[in-house]
This record gives C-alpha cells, sequence and structure tokens, in this order.
C-alpha cells in the first residue's frame, strides 16, 4: 500500500499558489485521504499479550489478533463463515463472538489455537454480549432478542459444553427494557427503559428484588455528552454501586453539565464523583480499576479533557501525555494492569500503543488507517473563542504540516481559511470521527487552515450551552460563526477576505445562512444536504419547536421566514456551491432545489451537485470523491489553495450538475 501511495503522489497533478509557507507537504490524492478506516475496535486480551480488531473491506467484516510481545503481522482468526457483529475477549484468553449466519446470529467461541466452537445454546434473532466476569471465567451474560418469547431476555450461557452449564439461565425479561447491567456474580443490578419524557429512565435493583427509579432522561438530555447509546460506566465488582453520567440532578445546583455519579445499590444515596467545569463528562473512556471497576479517571466532551478520580492513575497519563502528542485515549488495561493499551488522537487517524505501567514506557502498534502511515497529516490544537455575548466557544484548528514551525498555534502568515460547521446541532460530532475529520484533513492538505467550529445549540457542553441556541438559528449562531472568523483573522490565522463556510446538514443551512444574512463576511459558501426554508418543515416534534419554532403557529411565521436563506435569496453576493441526496428525508432535497431556483432567477453564482442514490450524508466513496474533486477547484477559484486536478470521479456517477456546470473551470470537460 506504500509503494501504490507514493505512484500516486508523485503522479498527481498539482497546481500550488503561494500560500506562504516554505515548505507545503506533499498532496495526498483524494482517493487515499478520503479511505475510510480499516481497523476497527481494538482490544487488549486480559493477558495483556494480544491485541484484536476487526477490519471491513468489499462488505465484508474480518476479526484480526496480533502480538503485543513480538514483531509479527497480524493474523485473521477463523470465524467458521460467520460474520462477526460483535466480540469480546474472555478471560481465558480467548474470543466469543456474536455474528450472522444465514441471517440468524450465532454464538462462537474462538481460541488462539484451534477450531472455532459453536455455543449458542439457541437460535435467536440477535445476541448482544452483555458481560463477562474473571469471577465466573467460563461463562458470559447475553441478551437474546427473538420472535419467540421464551429465547428473548437475558441469560446465563455456558462458553464451553465440556464445563459448567450448557443449558441457558434466564435472569429477567422485560420487552420494555433496552439495558441490563450486571456485576462480577452476574447479578442484575440495573437497567434502562424508555420513558414518557421520549428518553430514558435509569433503574436499580433494590434489595427486595424490585426496581427503583435512579434517574429520568429526558431526550434531549440523552442527547448531551455526544452520545445518546449509554449512561452507565460501570457496576463495582461488589455489585454495590452503580456508576453513571447525569445532569438532572439537585445536589450541584451550580453545574449545569453531565457529571459523573455513584449510586449506592442499597440505600439509593447519590454523589457527585466528578465534573468538568465547560463541557459534560463522557461515559466511553473511563479508566476502570481493574480489581474493583470503580472509575478511576473520565473524560469530558471536546478536547476529552482528564479528570483524575484515583491518584494511583496520574502518573502513568503524566508519563503517556509527555510521549504521545495528541490526547490521550484509554482503551484497555490487563488483569494484572503491567500493559494498557491506548490510543493516540490528534486530527488523524488513531494510532494504538502499547503502554508498561513498570516502565513507563510506550510501543507504537498500528494506526487505524495504516495507509496513511508515510504521510504528514495536520495536526489538532485548540481555538477558544469568545462569542460578543461573553460565550466561551471551544473550537478546534488544524493547520497544514510546517505552517506553524513553532507550535503556537498560529502559522507563519495568515492563510485562507475554511469554518466546518457541523450537523444537529442538537448531536455531538466527536471531534476524532475520520469520517468527519478526514475532510478537515483534506482541506489542510489543500493549504488551508481550518477551524472546525462550536457554536451555541451544539451540545457536549452543558445544558446552557445547548439552551443558548433556542430559537436562535440564523441569529446569534450565525454570529458565533462571524465572530470565530473574525477572531482567526485578528489573531494572525485566517486571512480575513478569503475565508469561507462549509457545512453538511445543520452546517449547510448554517453555510446558506451566513450567504444571505452576512452577505458580505464570507468569500465563499459550500451546502451540503441543509435546509433553506424553516416554514417548509412537516410535522415538527415538539423538540423542534422548542429550539427552532413552530411553522405552524401564525404568530412565528414572520420570525422563521426573516431567517430562512430561501427568502433571501437577492441578499447573495459570493459565489455557493450546494450538493444534496434525492434521498434525503430529514433535509429533504426540495430544500436545496426551491433554494437554487430562487438563486439562479436572481442571476447569483452557484452550483448545485445532486446524487440520485445519496440520501442524509453520502454513503458511497465515489459521491465524496466527485464531490471534493468540484469543491477542491471551487475553493481554488475563490480562496486561492491548492487542488487536485479533476480525474474520471464522474464517469457513470448517479449525479447531476444541475446548475453553474460554467462556474467550476474545467468541470465541463471533466464531466464529458
Amino acid at each position: 500500500m506504500i509503494f501504490c501511495l507514493a505512484a500516486l503522489l508523485l503522479h498527481s497533478t498539482v497546481l500550488t499558489p503561494a500560500l506562504g509557507y516554505a515548505k507545503p507537504p506533499l498532496l495526498i490524492p483524494r482517493v487515499v485521504l478520503l479511505r475510510p478506516t480499516e481497523r476497527h475496535r481494538a482490544e487488549l486480551s486480559p493477558d495483556g499479550r494480544w491485541v484484536a480488531f476487526t477490519t471491513r473491506t468489499e462488505g465484508r467484516n474480518d476479526l484480526w489478533i496480533q502480538s503485543t510481545t513480538a514483531a509479527a503481522e497480524p493474523r485473521r482468526v477463523d470465524t467458521a463463515n460467520v460474520k462477526p457483529i460483535s466480540w469480546r475477549w474472555t478471560f481465558a484468553n480467548d474470543i466469543v463472538v456474536a455474528g450472522v449466519e444465514q441471517r440468524r446470529e450465532t454464538l462462537l467461541l474462538i481460541p488462539l489455537e484451534g477450531d472455532p466452537i459453536r455455543v449458542t445454546p439457541f437460535s435467536a434473532d440477535r445476541f448482544d454480549l452483555v458481560s463477562l466476569s474473571p469471577n465466573r471465567p467460563t461463562e458470559m451474560v447475553i441478551r437474546a432478542r427473538s420472535s419467540e418469547e421464551e429465547r428473548s431476555g437475558l441469560f446465563i450461557i455456558s462458553l464451553t459444553t465440556l464445563r459448567g452449564r450448557p443449558d441457558p439461565i434466564r435472569l429477567e425479561f422485560d420487552p420494555d427494557v433496552e439495558r441490563w447491567w450486571v456485576d462480577r456474580q452476574f447479578r442484575v443490578r440495573a437497567a434502562e427503559r424508555r420513558n414518557k419524557l421520549y428518553g430514558h429512565e435509569l433503574r436499580r435493583k433494590s434489595d427486595d428484588n424490585s426496581w427503583v427509579t435512579v434517574a429520568n432522561y429526558s431526550w434531549s438530555v440523552d442527547r448531551l455528552a455526544g452520545d445518546s447509546r449509554e449512561r452507565v460506566v460501570s457496576v463495582s465488582a461488589d455489585g454495590q454501586t452503580l456508576y453513571f453520567v447525569d445532569a438532572e440532578d439537585a445536589d450541584s445546583p451550580n453545574s449545569d453539565t453531565v457529571r459523573l455519579r455513584e449510586c449506592d445499590l442499597r440505600t439509593g444515596m447519590c454523589r457527585v464523583l466528578a465534573t468538568a467545569p465547560h463541557a459534560d463528562v463522557l461515559w466511553s473512556g473511563a479508566t476502570l480499576h481493574p480489581g474493583t471497576d470503580r472509575p478511576q479517571a473520565v473524560v469530558s466532551y471536546g478536547d476529552l479533557q482528564r479528570h483524575t478520580i484515583d491518584d494511583a492513575v496520574a502518573p502513568h497519563f503524566a508519563a503517556l501525555s509527555r510521549t504521545l502528542e495528541g490526547h490521550v485515549s484509554f482503551v484497555g488495561r490487563s488483569v494484572d494492569d503491567s500493559r494498557w493499551l491506548v490510543r493516540d488522537l490528534d486530527g488523524g487517524p488513531a494510532t494504538y500503543h502499547l503502554y508498561d505501567t513498570t516502565t513507563k514506557t510506550t510501543t507504537r502498534l498500528f494506526s487505524d488507517l495504516p495507509a496513511l502511515d508515510p504521510v504528514s497529516l495536520a495536526r489538532r490544537a485548540p481555538l477558544l473563542v469568545t462569542a460578543r455575548d461573553g460565550l466561551r466557544l471551544p473550537c478546534r484548528l488544524y493547520l497544514p504540516p510546517d505552517a506553524d514551525p513553532d507550535g503556537d498555534g498560529v502559522p507563519t502568515t495568515p492563510l485562507p481559511t475554511v469554518l466546518y460547521v457541523h450537523g444537529g446541532p442538537w448531536a455531538g460530532f466527536g471531534a476524532n470521527s475520520w469520517g468527519i475529520t478526514r475532510h478537515l484533513q483534506l482541506l489542510a492538505n489543500r493549504g488551508y487552515a481550518v477551524i472546525d467550529t462550536e457554536f451555541r445549540g451544539a451540545v457536549g457542553y452543558g445544558k446552557s450551552f445547548t439552551d443558548a441556541g433556542d430559537r436562535q438559528w440564523g441569529r446569534a449562531m450565525l454570529n458565533d460563526l462571524v465572530d470565530i472568523a473574525d477572531a482567526a483573522a485578528d489573531r494572525k490565522i485566517a486571512q480575513k477576505e478569503k475565508t469561507a463556510i462549509f457545512g453538511w446538514s445543520y452546517g449547510g443551512y448554517a453555510a446558506n445562512a451566513a450567504l444571505t444574512m452576512a452577505p458580505e463576511r464570507f468569500a465563499c459558501a459550500v451546502s451540503l444536504y441543509g435546509l433553506s426554508d424553516l416554514l417548509a418543515i412537516e410535522k415538527p416534534d415538539q423538540l423542534w419547536k422548542q429550539r427552532v419554532g413552530d411553522p405552524g403557529d401564525p404568530d412565528q411565521v414572520a420570525t422563521l421566514r426573516a431567517v430562512s436563506p430561501l427568502y433571501h435569496a437577492d441578499a447573495v453576493v459570493r459565489p455557493l456551491l450546494i450538493g444534496h441526496g434525492v434521498l434525503d428525508r430529514r433535509a429533504p432535497c426540495a430544500q436545496s432545489d426551491r433554494f437554487v431556483e430562487a438563486l439562479t432567477a436572481a442571476g447569483k453564482t452557484v452550483t448545485y451537485l445532486r446524487f440520485r442514490e445519496e440520501g442524509h450524508d453520502f454513503r458511497q466513496d465515489r459521491s465524496w470523491h466527485a464531490f471534493w474533486a468540484v469543491a477542491e477547484q471551487f475553493l481554488h477559484q475563490h480562496l486561492g489553495g491548492r487542488r487536485e486536478r479533476l480525474r474520471k470521479e464522474f464517469v457513470d456517477l448517479p449525479m447531476d450538475i444541475v446548475v453553474g456546470i460554467e462556474h467550476i473551470d474545467g468541470l465541463s470537460k471533466a464531466k464529458r
């Protein structure tokens, strides 16, 4: 792969204007830089001698293991033609896999040596791996989902029919429960189910075997911390304490962020264990004590600041911070705590490292996208901006390699700049998702300073930060983006007259709004599957009515019209590139169709790419390649950055250039 990458780099046609720094990096071809990560969900074996991970290629899932003690290539694990869906290391250092076989799921036990062993006690539509325990190493807890009630619920099963009990033991059955948590003795200690707030209710099991509510989460709180999948961090090994994240308790009235709390499962008494001043504590990424399962450290949203609870781990994280340049993400540890598996997160593909707690030394294992190992990528740096009303906006900055030789977060000379605006906005989009950061890396590689913006209305920074965006689409939320752009120019990061705005979903709306409501501020805009008419929202739910407005309320029609770009197309004075999927149901393609019609009628400069087989968010690699082929040229024409020449991205592509082909140099020729 390295040879192929080198060949692509040598044969890429690059036009490089004077970007203001002496050593521009090699231009990375789109076909390489936009690749999805190749390795997923690495996990350390209990003895610390192996790391397992999965790969996905051409619709196929494969499971691999790699030694941490010898320099050897990873080897693929035989899963007996079962497609792995989820998997875990057992405490005997084997792997148990839940996977699909002939449209139903089965369970396999895969020893490091020998053939896979089928351990499924019965067939089901789906198996979820709930828990394994060093106290009961030959058993595990699963959740089975089946059309047959007797095969649904929470079960203890034997991992081998040679030892233990081969017949499953059903612990619980409740079709309304979405998740259960057990202790190391496989006693059910907590559960979660839907509530009347369109969110979740977290419950504990009392000594008399009844269920008692611990916390109720509304839909909006479910979206806090950027992840609605989990709230429980762990159950203590002795089954007496529940550790979970919560933002709705009354014992910390001066904080509106998500905190880590602990609950005594015997008495129901809860207290705050860890909190962050300006961000939500995440349920994921916790460092759990290998013997007690009590959290020793947690991280908070955004820049992954670590909050230490147990001083015993502080020297180790200090040593890791000195060695690794990005944010240190804790993945797992061996049972004897001699080895840790950690990730280095710096805005590019994650790199995995083995950390020796005795010598405090770190060994690099692999990255989750080895194809990019030979090239230099942008490094991420924090960029804190204060909005005009004093609100903190914790953004992130990507600068081209070698543009900032002293590492102070300011390039040698101001650069053409792109503001990236994420979707949602009531969903957290982690700074370490390669599905997102690859686009920011592409822009940085082309010579732009890239600002990953945060703005009021987004989640992950407390309820008041989210609530500050209520009814502020096109108003204070847009002001935040203008304030970020101005701050970047004031700090000599950005060239003010060469700053663009780019976003998708909500960010697509923000790009549309910027060109209609702050028409002189940005040099151009790129809008992906964004809204243009807030009056055309069909059947808005209560949250939409609260956060944006109710188009069915006559008293709000004028207000929503004022912040709908469709009705202000005549104000646009800068070029706009729009992309949208015809199959989009969340932000219907008609939103862009009508906006483009209005822009065209007003004689504005707009290019519109309509993808016939895409919905909300593009799923096909070829769609992204074609979009960026056009976007690179578009941004080059208006900001002056580099671009790779147009290639064969448009051959047999189900994409229509509805209007504006003449506005993109070379596009007409490339489309033929």
